[in-house]
């Protein structure tokens, strides 16, 4: 899954409940034609127990949403067990989030309308090491924007924007 052009393709992510099941989450390009995958967000379960340790599949492609950007990361959720993945949507100013537990990954995101509408694909987004805090760029619209990041509701706030000739 996923794809070469993609900013961050896949995050792999251990299961809280069970550290030999594996979740990998990946990101198709977005594309504008209806003809090629378009932002499709999926994710796949292996358990590395299968085939004498070397893992197998044991669910896959379960889509999660299209028209994402090509912007993912994970930030470990306060209670140290739990996961928020994050990616944005394509064409507006939702941040798209959900939280994988013991129980699996959650069924529909949590969508957060902040910051600038992101209307191209390629950019990154990270977090900090304590995962409060939140970065965001989009490539072609040159600009980077700073959130802090509530790693116990998945609340995000306070945008900082810095244009690309503010960046000197």
């Amino acid at each position: 899954g996923g794809h070469n052009s993609v900013t961050q393709s896949s995050i792999i992510l251990p299961s809280p409940a069970d550290e030999n099941i594996l979740y990998v989450f990946a990101m198709n390009e977005l594309k504008a034609d209806s003809l090629h995958l378009n932002g499709e967000f999926y994710y796949s379960v292996v358990d590395m127990r299968l085939n004498g340790g070397l893992g197998g599949i044991v669910s896959v492609k379960n889509k999660l949403y299209d028209y994402c950007t090509e912007k993912l990361t994970a930030i470990r959720h306060c209670n140290q067990k739990d996961f928020w993945i994050i990616t944005h949507e394509n064409g507006n100013d939702n941040f798209l989030l959900w939280k994988l537990t013991a129980e699996g990954v959650s069924d529909a995101p949590i969508i957060r309308k902040i910051g600038t509408n992101h209307f191209r694909p390629q950019g990154s987004i990270k977090s900090s090491p304590l995962g409060d805090q939140l970065a965001i760029s989009s490539l072609n619209e040159r600009f980077v924007e700073v959130f802090d990041f509530d790693t116990e509701e998945g609340y995000i706030t306070r945008p900082i924007s810095l244009r690309s000739g503010e960046m000197n």
